[in-house]
Parts: structure tokens; sequence; C-alpha cells
């Protein structure tokens, strides 16, 4: 299971896990999560805030205008993700709205 913390008054996402849907290199769940969060982390950088990924976790905090319009819509598709594929990929609000 992949599960997606999303704190948009914080400015902050965390992305863990694995949806183990299909065999290794044709899982296209973790494609698409893994799509997502390299858009959150290259948007993180371009903005300056902090990213890290180690492989099992995804990390990505930042503050502004800029970097809010890349959490919501990184947070849409991945909620999207999340409705078509929900024994695979959960998605957690926490303190606030992720329009």
């Amino acid at each position: 299971m992949i599960r997606v913390k999303i704190e948009p008054e914080a400015g902050r996402i965390l992305i863990t896990g694995h949806a183990e849907k299909e065999k290794a290199g044709r899982e296209i769940v973790c494609a698409a999560v893994s799509m997502a969060s390299d858009v959150l982390r290259c948007g993180c950088a371009m903005l300056g805030g902090n990213q890290a990924d180690d492989g099992e976790t995804v990390r990505a905090e930042g503050r502004g205008e800029k970097w809010r319009a890349v959490l919501t819509a990184c947070s849409a598709s991945l909620k999207r993700l999340a409705e078509a594929h929900p024994e695979h990929v959960e998605v957690m609000i926490l303190g606030g709205h992720a329009d």
C-alpha cells in the first residue's frame, strides 16, 4: 500500500510504500505515484524548499504561493489515483484542505 500524507497548511507531503499490484517493471500504479513525486521533488528544488528521497520515502516541504500550487496539483493527481486504485493508494489530508 502506498500512503500519502499531505499537510497543506504546513506545505508538507510524505509518500511511503509500494502498491504491489503487479510484477516488478509492470507496476503502473507505482509508476504514476513516482511521476507525481518526481514533479513534487523538482518543484520543491526549483522553489528552494526541502526535499528528500531515500528510495522508500519521499518528503517535500516548501513555502509560498508557487509551492502551494505545485502541492495542490500533485495532491489532486494523487487523490484521483487513490480513487481509481483504493486498494493500493491511500491519501490522508492532515490539518487543512488540499484542493
